[in-house]
């Protein structure tokens, strides 16, 4: 039976991690400190781990929540007997946490090998092969890796250390672990993205999506006032609800830091999120009319 995690740990464990380029930076956080003498050298692999294991989990919970990829989950043998309890559940149900949010936390990324294993059996390739042809095919990257491995175990769990990392070895672990990093990144974007999309194929995608919200939007409301026969419910609000949605959207957009040929998109993708928001809460509130509408 695989160990369970309740909704706050997985809550807490989801605000602490950190984004991609969070992870890269720490490597020239290490570099620079190493220099200064700021840290021991064994640090190095303690840090370098823990960095791998936000970034694999973030990458985790991205493939796990896309479709095409989610029948595979079975396939992932770190997964095997996974069990939901109701908190959990209801999580999925009031979109707290998403599928790949809960199961990126009960793959074990304590060695190469459970990375390997996973991303191969989610991705359908050998990811390790995969890394060795990225890499002049050869092994002296994957070697590296299982080196730091197995140092970051040693200086985590052994009380008798006999292992010594002198600066220059501290260094070559660093640069060998980013070089793992940004060829597992590319190896697992051209997979998930394998067609970039120009900034015009994001703008139509954008809007087809939004006018297939908004379309749904309509359908709802018109449902719900169909089987409303008593006249209760009526939907005044939804002009300030819009005047809303559009601020929040100008807002959104114009946080974006681009040479303005993002922020177009960003106003779109935001007015069909705050509709989707709209569309569920309706949904939720409105499940008896409904259902009786269909």
């Amino acid at each position: 039976m695989k160990r369970q995690l309740s909704l706050m740990q997985i809550k807490d464990a989801l605000s602490r991690r950190s984004p991609h380029f969070d992870v890269l930076s720490l490597f020239d956080y290490l570099k620079d400190n190493l220099q200064n003498n700021a840290i021991p050298n064994e640090y190095v692999p303690v840090k370098l781990v823990a960095g791998f294991e936000d970034f694999f989990r973030e990458c985790y919970q991205e493939i796990i929540d896309m479709p095409v990829f989610r029948k595979r989950l079975k396939a992932v043998t770190a997964l095997k007997n996974v069990i939901f309890d109701f908190d959990i559940l209801g999580a999925f149900q009031d979109s707290d946490i998403t599928l790949g949010d809960y199961l990126s936390y009960l793959i074990p990324c304590s060695k190469f090998e459970d990375i390997n294993n996973t991303l191969s059996a989610l991705l359908n390739i050998d990811f390790a092969q995969r890394i060795i042809e990225l890499n002049d095919n050869t092994t002296e990257i994957l070697n590296s890796i299982n080196e730091l491995f197995r140092l970051r175990h040693i200086f985590c769990h052994e009380i008798q250390q006999s292992e010594v990392i002198d600066y220059n070895k501290a260094i070559k672990l660093i640069n060998d672990a980013y070089t793992f990093l940004i060829t597992s990144n590319e190896i697992i974007s051209e997979i998930i993205f394998p067609n970039i999309q120009t900034t015009q194929e994001m703008q139509e995608e954008a809007n087809r999506m939004l006018a297939a919200a908004e379309k749904e939007l309509d359908l709802i409301v018109q449902r719900i006032q169909n089987e409303d026969y008593y006249g209760i419910f009526d939907f005044d609000y939804l002009d300030a609800w819009k005047q809303y949605r559009e601020t929040r959207a100008i807002l959104y957009s114009s946080s974006t830091e681009d040479d303005g040929s993002i922020s177009p998109i960003a106003y779109t993708i935001s007015k069909e999120s705050t509709t989707r928001a709209l569309i569920n809460e309706l949904k939720d509130n409105f499940r008896f009319l409904l259902r009786r509408g269909f």
